[in-house]
């Protein structure tokens, strides 16, 4: 399962962060629980169809810059 630092953008429904990874065929959405928008992680895939991904959690790297 791959492994990708991600950065959270928004909040879904659920506690599920959103992430999107742009690529030449457009936009794939990457949910991950227990983040918020503003970190940057690095998570694992899980599970994925054609439009989007979900990841489990291994790590925080980088928190926003408002919360120091």
């Amino acid at each position: 399962n791959q492994i990708l630092e991600l950065k959270i953008e928004n909040y879904a429904f659920g506690g599920k962060g959103i992430a999107r990874i742009r690529n030449e065929k457009g936009e794939f959405v990457v949910f991950v629980p227990n983040t918020l928008p503003g970190q940057l992680v690095k998570a694992q895939i899980k599970k994925s169809s054609k439009k989007y991904a979900e990841a489990k959690l291994i790590d925080v790297l980088m928190q926003p810059k408002e919360w120091v």
